[in-house]
Formats: C-alpha cells, structure tokens, sequence
C-alpha cells in the first residue's frame, strides 16, 4: 500500500498509520456507512482512505454499480456477526493453518480449494499498538452492534 494500490492512493502512507488515525478515521459514522451500501454513504468512507479526486472512475463500473473488489475490501471490516445472524459457526479454522481447511473442503466435498497468498511473509511497518484499548475500540464500533441478546432483563 505505500504509493498507490493499483488505481489508489492512500490517505496515508501504511508506515505513518497509528491508533489516532484509526480511531478518528474509523468512527460510528463510518461503521455504520458500510451496512448502508448506498453510492453517497460508500463515496464518504472512501474518501477517508484513499486520495482521490474523483470515485466514479475507479470505484464503480459503467453501469454506477459498485465493484466488486471494492465491496471485497470493505467487507473486511464488517462484523462477522452481520453475515451469520449472530449464529454460531459449525466450522473454526486457525488463519496460519489455512491448508487444513483446503484439506477439510477436499475431504467433505472432493474438490481441491486453491487459496490465493497475498502479501505473504510481508510485515507491513505501521505505528499501531494493539492495546486494551484498541481492542475494546474494535469491539465496541465493529462488533457490539450486531451482538444479540438471548436472555432479557
């Protein structure tokens, strides 16, 4: 990401990110613009993460429809909860032991899974410390909002 991603450029170099530039970055407003996936809430995040005059371009197709590598990296920042309904996962698999779950999906249903390594064995310099603070920051704009309640008081 130092540079420019493919047709971005970023806000901030990845060497110059912090936790101030998370925290005032990625606020409510900006969670809550992603389950909005309208062009306007989606064109006002954006503009927070990458320098660019103009999104038509290089965020939307020719039809005015998002692409599809772009709802794939905002995705990532979507509560996992939002896609599950809030149940439980029938299926856990560690991130660093990924060859298992290509080997699990071949066992269960025959087919080899070829997953794609990006960035491998690059560790991207930042300034971020990952703290109790930080983390309950996560939580509590990414994740708490979708946390059901079974039991009521």
């Amino acid at each position: 990401m130092v540079g420019t991603y493919k047709n971005y450029t970023p806000v901030i170099q990845c060497k110059d990110i912090d936790n101030e530039f998370i925290y005032k970055t990625f606020d409510m407003d900006f969670a809550n613009a992603l389950y909005t996936k309208t062009t306007e809430s989606w064109d006002k995040i954006l503009l927070r993460i990458i320098k660019e005059q103009s999104l038509k371009d290089k965020v939307y197709d020719s039809n005015g429809n998002i692409m599809p590598n772009i709802i794939g990296i905002l995705s990532v920042l979507m509560s996992q909860n939002y896609y599950k309904d809030n149940k439980p996962s029938d299926y856990e698999f560690d991130l660093s032991e990924l060859d298992k779950f290509s080997d699990f999906i071949y066992d269960k249903f025959g087919e080899r899974l070829h997953i794609e390594r990006l960035n491998e064995g690059k560790k991207i310099p930042n300034k971020i410390i990952i703290d109790d603070k930080l983390k309950q920051w996560i939580w509590d704009k990414f994740e708490a909002p979708f946390q059901k309640r079974n039991s009521l008081i």
